[in-house]
């Protein structure tokens, strides 16, 4: 699965399972949202879930490009897609 070859390549410092659980939750209330929500339900848990992934990888350029995008008038069905 893509997600556990991405939890490999983080440092070993980071890949505690303290420092790993946000990410598991998130992958499974998105995955309860994709079973049961609604399209903003699924769109918002889905933000959430690549949150934790963008920030992982410490890079701030890419997080402040994305929050930058966030800021902008664009529909949040838009941002995800």
């Amino acid at each position: 699965m893509l997600w556990k070859s991405w939890l490999q390549t983080l440092p070993a410092r980071e890949s505690t399972k303290s420092s790993l659980q946000p990410y598991i939750r998130r992958r499974i209330l998105f995955k309860k949202a994709v079973a049961t929500g609604t399209e903003m339900e699924i769109a918002e848990a889905d933000e959430a879930y690549h949150d934790i992934i963008y920030n992982a990888t410490g890079n701030k350029r890419l997080i402040q490009m994305i929050n930058n995008l966030r800021g902008a008038d664009v529909p949040l069905s838009f941002r995800i897609y």
